[in-house]
């Protein structure tokens, strides 16, 4: 078999890769070393996204006193607030999750879900998604509304399954 022969046959074989790469639109984080399958930052579904690192010592999920940024509306101790552990990625990562009410206006209400990342050299690396759903309580269409909030969610959870480490 001649050369031209493989390559048209691999190039038909990496065809629908390609197009589904192009489809998917990954978003690569070269600065932290890590990959999803979309940008949040052009997601409308995603109110807000953001990035950063922290010195943690421990081998525990962080409590949420140790986040920056982690807004207490409920008046309850950061220092009683701990994470917990999940697993995300189809490489099974080990991960602390903590949600965090970050309130309301005008008929919605501001959730953010922070994702937090061991990295070598005691450092964690925390993802945190907001999103703004809809108020429920203050819609005709409760059903409906409820359905558009819970597509939020399935929508975050599907970023958090094609997380992984690059």
């Amino acid at each position: 078999m001649s050369k031209k022969f493989f390559t048209f046959f691999y190039l038909i074989l990496l065809l629908p890769f390609v197009i589904f790469a192009q489809k998917q639109q990954l978003y690569i984080n070269n600065d932290y070393g890590f990959c999803l399958f979309q940008n949040p930052f052009k997601d409308e579904k995603i109110h807000n996204f953001s990035v950063y690192t922290i010195e943690w010592e421990s081998k525990n999920c962080p409590f949420a006193d140790t986040l920056p940024d982690f807004e207490n509306p409920d008046g309850l101790s950061l220092s009683q607030i701990q994470s917990k552990r999940v697993i995300v990625g189809k490489k099974h990562i080990k991960a602390c999750y903590l949600e965090n009410y970050e309130g309301g206006a005008a008929g919605s209400v501001y959730v953010a879900y922070y994702y937090i990342f061991r990295e070598k050299n005691n450092r964690l690396l925390i993802l945190k998604f907001t999103l703004r759903f809809t108020n429920c309580g203050m819609t005709t269409s409760k059903r409906k509304c409820r359905e558009e909030n819970h597509r939020k969610i399935k929508r975050l959870k599907q970023y958090m399954k094609s997380f992984y480490f690059i």
